[in-house]
């Protein structure tokens, strides 16, 4: 009698329909968890991106740093005021040198179009 109960069992086990509900819970379970997967990824990179931001930021922060350090001095200062203004003290004389700029027409003359190349052929 066990062996006619124990076989039944199993063979409940094994039924389509049990069989059909474990596939069901299967894929159910397989696509919450790509789901989370690809929240985790998107979170890894967000990360990432977050962590160049704050980099570039303390960056900069250490820049400003230095610059204000730098301003809190009277040289520093004066060399700001020179540079950003271009002025001068009393009794100081200032001199700005302009540079030519070389014009690379005089060693490349323009090209012509070949309609007029071909123009001046007949015209000589």
């Amino acid at each position: 009698m066990k062996r006619f109960f124990r076989k039944k069992s199993t063979h409940r086990l094994y039924s389509w329909p049990v069989l059909l509900l474990l596939a069901v819970f299967f894929i159910y379970t397989l696509y919450w968890t790509w789901g989370a997967y690809q929240k985790q990824a998107a979170s890894i990179q967000g990360l990432e991106g977050t962590k160049r931001v704050w980099d570039q930021f303390t960056q900069r922060e250490a820049e400003l740093k230095e610059n204000v350090q730098k301003l809190q001095t009277s040289r520093g200062l004066e060399e700001e005021i020179r540079e950003r203004f271009s002025v001068a003290k009393e009794g100081e004389k200032m001199a700005i040198i302009i540079e030519e700029k070389m014009n690379g027409d005089e060693n490349n003359p323009p090209k012509k179009w070949f309609w007029a190349s071909f123009w001046e052929i007949f015209q000589r």
